[in-house]
């Protein structure tokens, strides 16, 4: 290994890249320690011996996320870039032996890299003020209504100011683009994780009703609130379907392009309730809901579904079209998928740190699967 640099160190600069206070010399550093485990299996090992590494990476990989998704968190920035390694075993198991059609093209025309998003949104106000949060330092942003909006360390903070009075009820919305994730506190205590190309809307007095509209992927940890002795319910809508919930956490994807409104909880409990009906169900922690033409309620791998929330992407015989839809919001790119591989699928776990080349180049290794990056352009072929 090239690198020697502690695992606190690391940790804490793959923590300061997560909510957006990282520098480029940190960044520069990270990308470095990042490098340094293709450096092992391309260079320093035989063909066998790499082989025999990854596999005993991926089943210590294994044996940790055994212990739960809560302990993982505080482990996985360690190994974020040992899972580019545990991916191989799913992608190929067998060594390199020529640069792959992304890292030629790379080498050949030296293109801008494609990056992976970072902490980007905009605010707008309920007056139509629109606020890019990526560009705001720390610190005060608006003052509306009986709340203080605020943020810090790449998080967005609403905080009641008990003196000011309560007008008529308004309203924020807080959108990421393509290529952009954030945090939101909101007035509630309720904690919101937005991934890319999503959008929350909610009022700024919750005491008069908890309920936000989402656009997109987010995972919530809801706070427990109560008036005149009777807890208040939090209530989500998105795409067809609506959520009530009490306190609990849970992750909601409801993009537009998706086949399904996918729901999945990790504690407590949730109602989902189709739009527009009556139909309901109830799911319980380790469950999920895929909302379409009706509601199908199925076991689901709970690290997986809030993976992009924890820095990682995780998938599990993913077809090429549901892998590359992820790709394209993450990395802000577009996508275009030739007929004959867009039903291929592959699985795999890695970070969400690295250039989108490190993720095509292992999908490459298979030899089924070609990649050609033309500007923000991804053509994909067999």
């Amino acid at each position: 290994m090239s690198s020697n640099k502690p695992d606190r160190e690391i940790e804490h600069l793959a923590a300061k890249w997560q909510n957006g206070t990282i520098t480029d010399e940190e960044k520069e550093r990270l990308d470095a320690w990042y490098a340094s485990f293709e450096e092992i299996s391309d260079k320093d090992m035989s063909p066998s011996e790499t082989i025999r590494r990854e596999k005993s990476i991926y089943a210590e990989i294994v044996r940790k996320e055994r212990i739960g998704y809560t302990r993982l968190r505080s482990w996985l920035p360690r190994v974020a870039a040992i899972l580019i390694l545990s991916a191989g075993i799913f992608y190929f198991n067998r060594p390199k032996t020529e640069k792959t059609q992304v890292e030629a093209t790379m080498a050949v025309h030296k293109p801008k890299p494609i990056v992976p998003g970072g902490n980007k949104a905009v605010l707008t106000l309920a007056d139509g003020t629109v606020i890019p949060l990526d560009q705001q330092s720390d610190g005060l942003l608006a003052n509306e209504q009986s709340l203080s909006v605020s943020k810090r360390s790449g998080q967005l903070t609403y905080l009641t100011d008990a003196s000011s009075a309560t007008e008529k009820t308004a309203y924020h919305t807080i959108s990421t683009p393509k290529g952009g994730q954030f945090q939101v506190n909101l007035p509630d205590g309720t904690r919101v994780w937005l991934n890319a190309g999503s959008s929350i809307r909610f009022p700024l007095d919750f005491a008069k009703g908890r309920r936000v509209e989402l656009q997109g992927e987010a995972y919530f940890e809801v706070a427990s609130m109560r008036k005149a002795g009777k807890k208040i319910p939090f209530t989500v809508s998105s795409n067809g379907q609506q959520i009530d919930v009490l306190g609990t956490h849970f992750n909601v994807n409801a993009y537009h392009d998706e086949p399904f409104t996918r729901t999945t909880l990790l504690e407590g409990s949730v109602r989902i309730k189709k739009a527009g009906t009556e139909e309901h169900v109830m799911l319980r922690p380790g469950q999920q809901a895929l909302v379409n033409e009706d509601i199908r309620v199925s076991q689901a791998d709970t690290e997986k579904a809030i993976a992009w929330q924890r820095g990682y992407f995780s998938f599990d015989n993913e077809s090429v079209e549901s892998i590359m839809r992820t790709v394209s919001r993450w990395y802000d790119v577009d996508v275009v998928i030739n007929d004959q591989i867009r039903n291929r699928r592959f699985g795999g776990t890695l970070s969400r740190f690295g250039q989108i080349s490190t993720l095509l180049g292992l999908m490459e290794k298979t030899g089924v699967i070609h990649f050609k990056i033309e500007g923000r352009r991804v053509i994909v072929m067999p």
